[in-house]
């Protein structure tokens, strides 16, 4: 055995105890919220040629605390609004390393009863948590996109049962698949890696708070039926990357019912945000409410659940249809009383129930909801602060959840756009907070997304004054 693969006990415990000062310190956090460098600088860093000798495991770890981590967007920081990405909860973290150390392969039931039984439960509890049927079906994943990718892989088995194996020849007419114009960009990707064909993803007219208005989408379905196409599913969404916007889920469900429709539900970003219902917007909170009456729903616990990555949940109505899609059957692969390989893509699959079910058991599902109404609120104020600050313009209507754009537009400024990409990208550059940049209406904005344990309201404050500040800079 090659001695540098497997240290001795005492080496163990140094490099052990060296670790976990470095994810003490990440959890902390402090330090900048980003540092941000040239790839080529990046590259120049870390790069060197194939280590063909053994180093030492010391210094890899001091150079991981030197050269790694106080770069790139900290999301551990109060100040991070970059993305719809969350600040990770530290006991989930420090799960993740057990699951990692554990590393059991989630496959089957029969090899692993235990791990098998700890996803199936954490599936029960986040569909309680969605408020969807108890009698559905689930699977963990990656993140919203293979979320997403085998809902909709469901909904292609249902309607089209003949398709595993004939392919596109099991398809009569063009398949046609809808979606808001503020879907997000996955799911381009998976309509064509599902063989439906991006030509047949059609993009609907929204109302004026970015959602999908269900008068243009009966037309769609009507002018797609008059074309001798095959309308067969909805993609709604709960939260769109952009501004947060939900869409009306009841309605489209009552809409697809009626006309014989999939509604799968993109709930990647906003559905857990129905934990904090009192803290929603009215229209908003019946949104999300409506999420049982879909067919499938995706969700991603390390967005608004605040787990750290990769965790993503598929959800469908009807336990079958996983199954339909991808139940298969091999030699080298016995079954159990429940196969995971049999509901996804995947025959390797991490331990990624063990720290939703470390976390939920810690804290309480009403820590998350508190912290989730926290986020809402924080939104809430910076939109109002933009909306009465006579420097400053919202980009969008108040927000639905966590997101809100808002511009600096001091009166008489004549370079406003040029202004506030520069804002961005100073903030980013600065080390202070860190938020997105983003195009709205074809302007530049200033994006703020809040999905962060550690921000405070005074967070949001001193956000406002490092706007104004980089506005005012020469």
């Amino acid at each position: 055995m090659h001695a540098p693969l497997l240290p001795d006990p005492a080496h163990l415990d140094r490099l052990t105890a060296r670790a976990a000062a470095l994810i003490r310190d990440q959890l902390s956090g402090s330090g900048a919220a980003a540092a941000l460098t040239s790839l080529d600088e990046a590259l120049a860093a870390v790069g060197g040629p194939l280590p063909v000798e053994p180093g030492e495991p010391d210094a890899v770890l001091e150079e991981i605390a030197r050269v790694i981590a106080p770069f790139d967007a900290a999301n551990t920081h109060p100040r991070f609004f970059g993305y719809v990405g969350s600040s990770a909860a530290p006991v989930a973290v420090l799960a993740e390393g057990v699951a990692a150390a554990l590393n059991r392969n989630v496959v089957t039931s029969r090899s692993r009863p235990r791990a098998v039984a700890v996803e199936l439960t954490v599936l029960r509890w986040l569909r309680e948590m969605l408020r969807l049927p108890a009698d559905g079906s689930g699977i963990l994943t990656s993140g919203g996109t293979e979320a997403n990718l085998l809902c909709l892989a469901a909904a292609r088995a249902a309607r089209y049962p003949q398709f595993r194996e004939r392919g596109a020849r099991a398809l009569l007419r063009a398949p046609i698949v809808y979606g808001s114009r503020e879907l997000h960009l996955c799911h381009r990707k998976i309509v064509e890696l599902l063989g439906l064909g991006s030509e047949n993803l059609r993009l609907v007219a929204t109302d004026a708070s970015r959602r999908m208005r269900p008068d243009a989408l009966r037309s769609a379905i009507a002018e797609d039926r008059a074309k001798g196409h095959e309308p067969f599913a909805v993609i709604a969404t709960a939260g769109t990357a952009l501004t947060g916007a939900v869409d009306p889920v009841g309605d489209l469900a009552a809409l697809c019912r009626e006309q014989g429709l999939w509604l799968h539900v993109d709930a990647a970003y906003g559905g857990f945000a129905i934990l904090a219902e009192s803290a929603l917007p009215a229209e908003a909170a019946r949104h999300l409410g409506a999420l049982g009456a879909a067919d499938s729903v995706a969700a991603d616990p390390h967005k608004f659940l605040y787990m750290p990555l990769e965790c993503g949940a598929a959800f469908v109505r009807d336990r079958s249809h996983l199954r339909a899609a991808f139940s298969a059957q091999a030699d080298y692969l016995a079954g159990g009383e429940h196969d995971f390989f049999e509901h996804g893509l995947a025959t390797s699959r991490a331990f990624r129930a063990l720290k939703l079910w470390i976390a939920l058991r810690s804290a309480g599902v009403r820590a998350f909801a508190a912290a989730i109404a926290r986020n809402l609120r924080q939104a809430q104020r910076l939109h109002a602060i933009a909306a009465a600050d006579l420097d400053l313009q919202v980009a969008a209507g108040a927000p639905e959840l966590s997101i809100t754009c808002f511009r600096y537009a001091p009166k008489g400024a004549a370079d406003i756009d040029a202004r506030n990409a520069r804002i961005v990208r100073s903030l980013q550059l600065g080390g202070d907070a860190f938020v997105s940049d983003a195009t709205l209406d074809g302007r530049p904005v200033i994006r703020a997304c809040i999905v962060n344990l550690r921000t405070r309201d005074e967070d949001v404050d001193r956000l406002v004054a490092l706007v104004r500040a980089a506005g005012e800079a020469p």
